[in-house]
């Protein structure tokens, strides 16, 4: 987490509600290939509601918001060695086959864009 440039500064306290609660709620992933990690994924699945104020910032969940709703909002996706689109189509075809994705994506050094996967059936892309 800590090796990709865009995490580097995170807080230890922002674990707290970047981590934890997907851990709690098992509402992530950890991705290995020969026994060692090499991606990890959380979500959240936010209401309508939750999802404005989000997006809107600032950009953090209580515990009650990761599981508010049936949005699937990609939380963290870290692949510190590469691999990303790998991951994002496992999620798309395996995890949530059928539903949208939305992911908030840093652009700069203070701002966020919203980028959202359509559904994707089990097996295609």
């Amino acid at each position: 987490m800590l090796q990709q440039a865009a995490n580097r500064h995170t807080l230890l306290s922002e674990l707290e509600w970047r981590v934890m609660p997907a851990l709690v709620l098992n509402q992530a992933k950890l991705y290995l290939k020969d026994e060692a990690p090499v991606a990890f994924v959380s979500w959240a699945k936010l209401s309508e509601e939750v999802a404005q104020r989000y997006q809107a910032g600032p950009h953090q969940l209580t515990l009650a918001d990761w599981a508010s709703g049936e949005q699937i909002w990609l939380i963290d996706v870290f692949t510190p060695y590469g691999g990303a689109q790998e991951v994002l189509r496992n999620l798309r075809e395996k995890v949530f086959a059928g539903q949208v994705l939305r992911q908030l994506v840093p652009v700069g050094s203070a701002q966020v864009k919203l980028v959202t996967w359509p559904a994707t059936e089990a097996g295609t892309s």
